[in-house]
């Protein structure tokens, strides 16, 4: 009992330790410190060609972190068997275990790439979303390069379309079609366009006008 005692203050002592060694860092404490290092590691990971790092572990919590969803969108794309998950030997508990590779593998599954994953468990699981026919709100405003507002200016006038067929159960998810998002991305980049060839036929304009103004001032103090 006595030997047992002191292995758990050594563990609290080295606990303590770790934990004062986070903080330096700024995290509250060690395990937060591991957690955001593991997401940032699965992170780099997919943003690299496959190699020997596709077998390591991580938890749905690391998972969710790199991927900026929730834990809830990543047991539920399990449920529905569009993300593999695995246990430890043994394990008990219900913690659930996934490898880079397997992450890779529903992303390489779904033409939206990384835009695969949402914070709502009933997009994630959207057949429409995942085959790209459909975008949130936060997708729209990434691939228009503008804020989440103005994607619900765009919605209010029209422009935007919302999708009519959609397998989701929250009426709060808005989910904007495709055709309509391309075409106003190709408004936006014609309005662009002419807004340039605007541009530059008003500074040649101004350029000649200088360079009149200019020659007329030289002649005038030549003479």
């Amino acid at each position: 009992m006595k030997n047992r005692h002191n292995g758990w203050e050594a563990r609290r002592l080295n606990r303590e330790k770790d934990d004062l060694v986070a903080k330096v860092f700024g995290y509250p404490d060690n395990r937060s410190m591991r957690h955001a290092r593991n997401a940032e590691r699965l992170r780099a990971i997919l943003k690299t060609p496959p190699d020997n790092d596709e077998s390591e572990l991580f938890v749905t919590r690391e998972v969710a972190d790199a991927l900026d969803s929730t834990p809830k969108v990543i047991r539920w794309l399990v449920y529905c068997h569009h993300l593999a998950a695995e246990k430890l030997p043994g394990e008990r508990a219900r913690k659930l275990w996934f490898r880079a590779g397997a992450v890779r593998k529903y992303f390489d599954n779904s033409r939206r790439g990384f835009h695969a994953i949402t914070r709502s468990p009933t997009v994630a699981e959207n057949p429409h979303f995942r085959a790209g026919m459909v975008f949130t709100k936060d997708a729209a405003a990434v691939e228009l390069n503008i804020t989440k507002r103005g994607v619900e200016y765009y919605l209010a006038r029209g422009i935007l379309k919302k999708a009519q067929s959609s397998t989701s159960s929250n009426k709060r998810v808005v989910l904007i079609t495709r055709e309509s998002l391309a075409a106003l991305a190709w408004k936006r980049i014609e309005k662009a366009e002419r807004d340039y060839k605007d541009a530059a036929r008003r500074y040649n304009l101004a350029a000649e006008k200088r360079k009149k103004i200019c020659g007329a001032n030289r002649d005038s103090g030549q003479h």
